[in-house]
Formats: structure tokens, C-alpha cells, sequence
């Protein structure tokens, strides 16, 4: 079993082992922080990973960086009990991923706001400074499926 440093998690190591072919890696253990979403995407076509696979990524900038690089067949958020309505984890399917950013004391911040296929909305501010999304300027980062792109 090798521990993983480099991954698209943010502060989390996870253990793994391989599987029976190159391509496959399976995970017993992995640790999400319980402070923001997390998302869970199946590939189905990419340079980088097998068909099928399923992917765990930690933020929405390395969503974006994925999503770029492969197409989805599906694609969740996993929303910790902390920013849920009912106070316990929730899974929803995505189908965009807006972003603002904000200066505060001379530091830029980075404010998300996640739409799901339900119609649900989530805003959740990185520096927790819970500024008022309505006064927000939120600019497109993904959608799923990907908008097709005007030239």
C-alpha cells in the first residue's frame, strides 16, 4: 500500500493499492474536509483515464481543470452536513459551477456558487467571510453537460 501526496485533494493524504490492471487503483481510505462540497464525476472520454472511472476531486478550480481535459457521464457534489439544509451530508447531481471573487484586506477571495439538476442552490465563501451573495458577481466556471463554446 503507497500513501498518495500529490492528488486533487486539498489537505488529505489517502492510502492506495493497485488493482489488477495499470489503470485501476483502489482506495480504501480517504478523508474530505466537512467544510466544503466535493465532487464525484464518471469519465467516460479521456487521454488520462480509463473508461468508466469514477473520480473524487476536492474543489471546483480542479473540477474545472478535469473537465477540461475529459468528458463526464455524470457528475455529483457531495455537500457536508455544514452547508446542507438538514444538517447531514447530501449528494445532488451537478449541472453548473459559477465563481466570484472578492478583495478583503487587500487579499483576493474566491466565492463558488453550485446549481444542481433539482434546481438547489449552494454559495460557499473559501475564507468564510459569508459576504452576501446577492451583491456577488458570479461568472460561469463549468456547467455539465459543457456549453458549447461560441467563437
Amino acid at each position: 500500500m503507497q500513501t498518495l501526496s500529490k492528488s486533487n485533494f486539498l489537505s488529505n493524504l489517502m492510502t492506495s493499492e493497485d488493482g489488477p490492471t495499470p489503470f485501476e487503483v483502489y482506495f480504501p481510505i480517504c478523508i474530505f474536509t466537512n467544510a466544503r462540497p466535493w465532487f464525484v464525476c464518471e469519465i467516460i472520454e479521456s487521454e488520462n483515464y480509463q473508461d468508466n472511472s469514477i473520480v473524487f476531486i476536492s474543489n471546483a478550480d480542479a473540477l474545472k481543470s478535469l473537465q477540461d481535459e475529459c468528458s463526464f457521464k455524470s457528475l455529483w457534489c457531495g455537500i457536508p452536513g455544514t452547508l446542507s439544509d438538514s444538517g447531514a451530508i447530501e449528494f445532488h447531481e451537478l449541472s453548473e459551477v459559477e465563481r466570484s471573487e472578492i478583495e478583503l484586506d487587500g487579499r483576493a477571495t474566491t466565492i463558488y456558487r453550485l446549481k444542481f439538476k433539482s434546481g438547489k442552490l449552494i454559495t460557499y465563501d473559501l475564507s468564510e467571510t459569508e459576504f452576501p451573495a446577492e451583491v456577488l458577481l458570479f461568472e460561469p466556471l463549468l456547467s455539465q453537460p459543457p456549453q458549447e463554446k461560441s467563437h
